[in-house]
């Protein structure tokens, strides 16, 4: 079988520089393997001209952007997920099973997503690095690096333009808004999830482009398609923001791209495939979560929630994207009390533009595909369905691209309007802006290096930010200093270092910004109790659940005050309330062994223990009251093996460890 030949045969005559040109006409032959650069192709273009040497470049590039976070610490969530999940250590067959079967955040404070590609990798990581963080950082540098020069791969496969791959792809990569998603492990949901996304790209971007050998070429466009669904559906298991990404396809289906319209047919099936492995992730989501969207409440009520509120974010995510300088890991995005908000109206001042400027140049295929990665990116995180976060800085992330496309396609004219060199390189692959003059041209290009040093430099500098809890939150607070959770967390951090002075001054700071913050309230009863306050630290903790009723850490911390208390039957009923929530959730089921223990039921302290027993350093303890209980029904040999398992894990010399030896003595 053999396909048509499109009009590649046909001499074509190159526009001259600043001419225009109707689209990214293809340059002759529709192969997937490049020609080789032609003999006018010298020096960086001759060089950049080979997509190999090229997407190297950005690779190490982008590696070296990132390499001083490899000394960096676990910060905030990591705690939560890696640091104190001691789930994460183990990695079989019933660990891979269950973790496509649990919400994220199970057995963790949060919930309501779906992630289970990102929490495998912490799995695995944390055999192959022992816990070190160094391992999770560079996974995430390496990753982000991947990222990168996938981007120049699918830019320079649809356009058939190094220079376009080379500038989209180094401003992608340079750019500071990027750091809290490399930078904090944590923030890898959007990497690995965009890395994904990107092969599904290229593969898609292969499957439409002609083989070499007609023969198979059917038979090689359903494996690279295929393979391009694939990586789509592993690009949703690691976060759900990649749904856009069959609207993606039907502009490339659609659009204005010659390359791939003279290699392949339209097809309205491809983008309907991909609408089908949506599909399928929602059907695994709600089997897993039971929703198929959010759980959570709008922060705006009705019309605000839902115009306003997004309006006000992409107003501030525009603002990072072009002046990446105050940059926060708090969201800086107010919420409206009406419509005539600055951010409202800066927000409706940017959608215009985007839309505008994606109509008025409808036949520029650069502008059409950075404009619409852009905004169909921005909908899963614009809060139109609410996602439990204003805003934040990584999810630009996958976004950006589209402000790298637009920034790319111009200067990548500039730069081929400068130089034959790369006019040659790019062949015919390129649009051309119209009146891109040589001198304007050479302006253009300077000042992209420079931006691309001050973002590259920056970069570095906001990646220190991130190098522990002590510094981010102080930095944090610097720049947004009217968040309460700022406060909250250097709160956190002063409190686990001992500093608890420190730590009530800042949950003092946070509660005068919101007096209701169920948090700092908590934290700040947490403190009195642990003073033996304990008449201080219960109307707090009221207070919290006045707000938060249904908080599992507020039924807990107020179960474990009326325990202090010895009102066993209030502190039962708080803990039994906490784990109709979630019934996996360890901290309620320890306490209520304690109660049971302490009530004279040795067989309902029994099964709570069994449930917490090896779930972390917390709950050592479980292993010696399973050894007491065994001891007291006979089981001596029973006893004590419970009771050496717990001294293996206890390294104090107390009470417990004490009687432990007595029990382990005994076999």
């Amino acid at each position: 079988m053999t396909t048509k030949p499109g009009n590649s045969d046909k001499k074509r005559q190159r526009p001259k520089s600043g001419g225009k040109h109707p689209g990214n006409t293809p340059a002759g032959g529709q192969s997937v393997t490049p020609a080789p650069p032609p003999p006018g192709a010298t020096g960086l273009a001759g060089w950049f001209s080979r997509p190999f040497r090229a997407a190297a470049t950005v690779f190490a590039l982008s590696f070296l952007l990132y390499a001083n976070t490899l000394g960096h610490d676990f910060v905030w969530d990591d705690r939560d997920l890696i640091v104190d999940n001691s789930a994460v250590a183990t990695l079989d067959g019933d660990t891979v099973t269950r973790i496509f079967r649990e919400d994220f955040w199970a057995g963790q404070p949060g919930g309501g997503y779906y992630r289970p590609l990102v929490t495998l990798s912490y799995h695995v990581q944390y055999q192959v690095f022992d816990g070190s963080p160094a391992g999770f950082h560079l996974v995430n540098v390496l990753w982000n690096a991947l990222v990168c020069a996938l981007v120049f791969a699918f830019v320079y496969l649809l356009f058939g333009n190094p220079a376009f791959g080379l500038a989209a792809s180094l401003i992608f990569a340079v750019h500071p808004v990027h750091t809290e998603n490399v930078a904090w492990v944590a923030g890898r949901t959007d990497v690995l999830s965009t890395l994904w996304a990107m092969v599904s790209l290229v593969f898609y971007t292969l499957a439409r482009l002609r083989t070499r050998r007609a023969r198979y070429a059917r038979y090689a466009r359903w494996l690279w398609l295929a393979g391009a669904l694939a990586a789509f559906f592993l690009s949703l298991l690691a976060k759900e923001s990649s749904a856009f990404l069959p609207l993606v396809i039907v502009i490339l289906e659609a659009g204005p791209f010659e390359r791939l319209r003279n290699a392949s047919k339209r097809s309205w099936l491809r983008p309907a495939l991909y609408f089908a492995v949506f599909a399928l992730y929602l059907i695994q989501r709600h089997a897993v979560l039971g929703a198929f969207g959010s759980t959570y409440d709008a922060y705006a009520p009705g019309a605000l929630g839902a115009i306003a509120l997004p309006l006000s974010i992409l107003g501030g995510y525009a603002l990072k994207l072009i002046f990446p300088f105050q940059l926060s890991g708090e969201y800086d995005a107010p919420i409206p009390t009406s419509f005539a908000g600055l951010h409202v109206i800066a927000g409706l001042a940017v959608l215009a533009a985007v839309i505008y400027g994606a109509v008025r140049y409808r036949r520029r295929p650069d502008v059409v595909l950075g404009a619409g990665i852009f905004l169909f990116g921005f909908g899963p995180v614009a809060n139109l369905i609410p996602i439990g976060e204003i805003s934040a800085e990584r999810f630009l992330y996958f976004p950006s691209l589209g402000f790298a496309l637009v920034a790319g396609g111009f200067i990548s004219s500039a730069m081929v309007a400068r130089s034959i060199a790369w006019r040659e390189a790019a062949r015919d692959g390129y649009v051309a802006w119209p009146g891109m003059k040589p001198s304007l041209a050479g302006n253009l290009v300077f000042l992209f290096v420079v931006v691309l040093a001050v973002f590259g430099a920056r970069t570095v500098m906001r990646n220190a930010d991130w190098k522990n809890e002590e510094i981010l939150f102080a930095k944090t607070v610097q720049a947004t200093p009217t968040s309460a959770r700022a406060h909250l967390n250097v709160g956190n951090v002063a409190r686990r270092q001992g500093r608890l002075a420190e730590a009530v001054a800042a949950y003092n700071r946070s509660l005068r910004i919101d007096p209701g913050y169920p948090d700092a309230l908590s934290n700040l009863a947490g403190i009195h109790a642990s003073q033996g306050r304990i008449d201080e630290a219960l109307p707090l903790i009221l207070r919290a659940l006045e707000k938060a009723p249904d908080d599992i850490t507020l039924l807990n911390n107020l179960g474990s005050i009326y325990f202090q208390k010895s009102r066993f039957s209030d502190a039962a009923q708080l803990f039994e309330q906490s784990l109709e929530i979630d019934p996996q959730q360890p901290v309620a089921h320890y306490n209520l062994g304690l109660i049971r223990f302490e009530e004279g039921k040795p067989n309902a302290s029994r099964r709570h223990f069994e449930r917490v027993a090896g779930r972390g350093p917390q709950f050592v303890r479980s292993w010696y009251y399973l050894a007491v209980l065994e001891d007291e029904r006979g089981n001596v040999d029973t006893a004590s093996q419970l009771a050496s398992k717990f001294l293996s894990e206890y390294n104090r010399d107390d009470n417990f460890s004490r009687r432990a030896r007595e029990l382990a003595s005994k076999q």
